[in-house]
């Protein structure tokens, strides 16, 4: 999940696309692309997938890492994971650049 986020930003598949058809004239300005270093991350699902997304995006340098999940973890998980809980999806959508949604699928979701 986190290298197609990476992807994404990068625009690797236009990069690639270009390379392939001999397009291809340099990086800057037009495939640059962001990371998502000093991005806010969103995870929608903070079960097992979305704790490990969290530790793993970490190294990453993201601005910040907020998540929601009817079952909100304890304090102590926050802080280990250095994420913050946020009330409900609409907010999470307008705060973040990226998001992951970690959740099963179900009528629920």
């Amino acid at each position: 999940a986190i290298l197609l986020a990476l992807g994404l930003g990068r625009r690797i598949r236009e990069a690639d696309h270009l390379v392939r058809s001999s397009a291809f004239r340099g990086w800057r300005p037009t495939l640059y692309g962001t990371g998502i270093g000093g991005a806010t991350v969103g995870i929608y699902g903070a079960g097992a997938v979305g704790r490990a997304i969290a530790e793993r995006i970490r190294g990453f340098a993201p601005d910040r890492i907020l998540y929601v999940d009817p079952i909100a973890l304890d304090e102590a998980t926050s802080k280990k994971l250095m994420i913050e809980p946020i009330d409900n999806l609409s907010q999470l959508l307008q705060k973040c650049d990226i998001l992951f949604i970690c959740t099963p699928l179900n009528l629920s979701t």
